[in-house]
């Protein structure tokens, strides 16, 4: 997708930008430093809110990791069905590039955090729809959020990191 910045203040004044977009397509993707590495596909989010993302759609395309990670050892998805992020504010950081700061709630723990975004542009698609790409990226300690399962490996190390990387990409459709 083209790069264009012509939207980008409008991206800035939207504030959450929620009910903005009628339509999109994402990939969230967390993954944790240390021996193993997790990364989840898709997880399916509802557009009309401010993304709230349903844990029971992780997909990691490994079933066996996918049903250990919806389970209380990580995201209990029986008992907290929702990952939420609601924003509070956009900072522009110059050209194509914001700070969101907002609310992330994981198991009913909500911590501030800070995400990198890069609106990557802005085009028509081939159905007429008005489409805008919008990247993120951020950082998070898992221990935060309740999220404590953890082995001990045979070398005497960790199989999972506390460090969490959040990578989020999203072309979203105008609503009209």
């Amino acid at each position: 997708m083209p790069s264009s910045s012509a939207s980008a203040p409008s991206i800035a004044a939207g504030g959450s930008g929620r009910g903005d977009a009628e339509a999109c397509q994402d990939t969230h993707e967390y993954l944790s430093r240390g021996s193993a590495t997790v990364g989840m596909r898709r997880l399916s989010v509802d557009p009309c809110r401010d993304s709230d993302l349903k844990a029971a759609s992780i997909d990691t395309n490994e079933p066996t990791r996918d049903e250990h990670l919806r389970s209380p050892d990580f995201f209990d998805t029986e008992n907290y069905p929702e990952i939420r992020f609601a924003s509070k504010r956009i900072e522009p950081l110059g050209g194509p590039r914001f700070r969101v700061v907002g609310d992330l709630t994981i198991k009913d723990v909500t911590r501030e955090v800070e995400l990198e975004a890069t609106v990557e542009g802005v085009e028509r698609d081939p159905f007429g729809n008005e489409r805008l790409g919008v990247s993120a990226r951020g950082t998070i300690n898992r221990m935060d959020f309740g999220l404590r399962w953890q082995r001990t490996l045979e070398s005497g190390g960790f199989l999972l990191g506390d460090e969490v990387k959040i990578i989020i990409d999203v072309s979203a459709i105008h609503a009209t």
